[in-house]
């Protein structure tokens, strides 16, 4: 968010996987999708009756492959891709709907990867079943694990499971590797430790994963602040029907010390990296001189002393007003800070007030900006980022303004930018260089005022080496936080040194899937999804809690409805709880919120 959004992505992931003996998935509508991004940045200059530089297909996809604009495959070969990824198309100064945003690029990656369809060939095929993994396979599975352990450690386990996911026949291997690689640099973006975190698999299909959270550095309460978000939890020690999990799960439970030791992934990387648990799993501050007493640096120091590279900008990819940049070195590394600015911004215009930001030892008050918000990136002890936003003053917040920064890419689904989500989704490659200093070069101070301004506005050489260098440490911690969670590390990185990115394209897939008789039977455990669609048609409590859209054969059920535990301010069981209820598969188990 410190400038417009690249993007890194799975295809060499995909490739790699591509020995599996399972059919690459062609998501209907994925061919309208990528025409639509072309249409929105591209349509001007290349789709007739446009031509520029002899380029006027645009808008014929096959074309696109005839011409080697699109490599099927192969999006790091695809010219049409790669030169939106390296910023130069759309040319810069010629963007009137802005730079194609990180969900953007991905639909164009995606079509190419999926073989470059045309509109015709984008249908789905049928993917053979896989062998369902049931309730006891993922309790045994926990038990076996914790019954290995010390008994001091037993209480310190906890687990991540992927079976929902799994047992969904629509959901490709790749999907669910995808799901992996984002467990594995979420919990490691949430961490101050300085040893990465691998959660080590506990069964051979790659289903349910765990840890130990004192690796973490998490506190002994924060399993139970993460329960009270949860609307999958159930208990397993009552089924009328099946003594063999009410056995193991009990022993699980008194082992584990808690009914519910293992939480769905793909709902922790959607809801831990983004407020109000991001705040609490990576222990975010109130304000601002908190983090920085704790990351060993006083700011104001610094700018007295010169000891900060600062670049300013015209505008970024999250604001059309002025941005400042600013980094300094911290104990863990580097620590960068952004001063933004509202449209109506009295002193906002760093052309003229660029000795920022107003404090009491500013040499240059009548010099200083006076901004509106802000965001930090520092550097964690295991070398990811964290992130914090703050307002005018300095005090964390959740989200910032929509008139100071918005996000075109809706990650956190509108344009809010919300702390940890979003700023990861924009920082997916780490820092980023961004337009050029407006600064340094076109300041109209003198004297004195002039030379304390090239101290903090380091030359673009000099800056760039700064980013480049972070950017590089950040990629290869990615790295790290990912390994052996995939089928294939080398598949982690792609040809230009980019990785990938695998959480916001997964959270902000999250909750605009929606499920249908057969996901709504997989995410139950339920084995007979025409069985399903037959109860709800019949049984009123169902349709009350929202599944009557199934009862038909052709609705779904939206994913933020079935989850949804409030009804107001009152925290109650979620439709998913209530359901498996009914069908006597598990018993609602839900932690009060404080």
């Amino acid at each position: 968010m410190i400038r417009s959004s690249s993007f890194s992505h799975l295809s060499r992931l995909v490739l790699a996987l591509a020995c599996v003996a399972v059919p690459t998935v062609v998501r209907a509508g994925i061919a309208e999708d990528a025409t639509a991004v072309f249409k929105k940045h591209c349509f001007k200059c290349h789709a007739p009756p446009a031509n520029k530089s002899g380029f006027g297909y645009i808008n014929n996809l096959q074309l696109l492959i005839e011409k080697e604009q699109a490599v099927p495959g192969n999006p790091d070969a695809s010219p049409v891709y790669t030169r939106m990824t390296a910023e130069e198309m759309p040319p810069k100064g010629d963007e009137p709907d802005g730079r194609p945003t990180a969900a953007e690029l991905e639909i164009v990656a995606a079509w190419i990867r999926a073989g470059a369809p045309t509109a015709s060939e984008a249908v789905a095929p049928e993917l053979p079943p896989r062998p369902p993994y049931t309730v006891l396979d993922e309790l045994t599975a926990i038990r076996n694990q914790l019954r290995s352990l010390d008994p001091e450690d037993r209480p310190f386990w906890r687990f991540f499971t992927l079976r929902n996911l799994y047992n969904t026949p629509t959901r490709t291997i790749e999907e669910i590797d995808y799901c992996r690689a984002a467990l594995g640099k979420s919990l490691n973006s949430l961490s101050w430790k300085q040893r990465m975190v691998i959660p080590v698999k506990l069964d051979e299909a790659g289903v349910v994963y765990g840890l130990d959270i004192r690796d973490m550095d998490w506190q002994s309460d924060y399993w139970r602040e993460i329960l009270s978000f949860y609307p999958y939890g159930l208990k397993y020690d009552f089924l009328p029907d099946d003594r063999r999990i009410n056995d193991v799960a009990r022993e699980v439970y008194e082992l584990a010390e808690t009914v519910v030791p293992s939480i769905r992934a793909d709902w922790f990387v959607t809801h831990a990296t983004r407020p109000p648990l991001y705040h609490t799993l990576l222990n975010i501050p109130e304000n601002e001189l908190i983090l920085e007493k704790r990351l060993g640096v006083d700011a104001k120091s610094n700018i007295l002393q010169g000891r900060v590279a600062r670049k300013g900008m015209e505008k970024s990819g999250i604001s059309d007003q002025h941005r400042l940049i600013e980094r300094h070195d911290g104990i863990n590394g580097y620590y960068w800070k952004s001063y933004d600015f509202k449209p109506t911004a009295q002193f906002g215009d760093l052309s003229t007030h660029p000795l920022g930001p107003v404090f009491d030892a500013n040499p240059y008050p009548d010099l200083a900006f006076t901004h509106d918000g802000g965001e930090f990136i520092f550097r964690l002890p295991n070398g990811l980022q964290g992130y914090m936003l703050v307002n005018g003053t300095g005090g964390r917040i959740d989200a910032g303004p929509t008139d100071v920064v918005a996000d075109e890419g809706k990650v956190s689904g509108n344009v809010e930018i919300i702390n940890g989500l979003s700023c990861i989704s924009c920082h997916n490659q780490g820092m980023m260089f961004g337009e050029d200093d407006i600064v340094r070069e076109g300041t109209g101070l003198g004297g004195a005022a002039l030379n304390f301004m090239r101290r903090l506005y380091p030359e673009k050489q000099k800056m760039d080496a700064y980013i480049k260098e972070d950017m590089q440490l950040f990629r290869e911690a990615v790295i790290r936080s990912m390994a052996g969670m995939t089928e294939n590390d080398e598949a982690l990185k792609s040809a230009d040194g980019r990785v990938i990115e695998p959480i916001t394209n997964l959270a902000k897939g999250y909750n605009l899937y929606s499920l249908g008789a057969p996901e709504l039977a997989a995410e139950l455990d339920y084995p007979n999804p025409a069985k399903l669609q037959a109860i709800v048609e019949v049984d009123e409590r169902f349709r009350q809690i929202g599944l009557g859209p199934i009862a038909t054969g052709k609705g779904k059920v939206k994913r933020i409805l079935w989850e949804n535990n409030l009804q107001g301010k009152q925290q109650q069981f979620s439709p998913y709880q209530k359901a498996s209820n009914y069908l006597k598969l598990g018993t609602p188990f839900m932690v009060h919120r404080k």
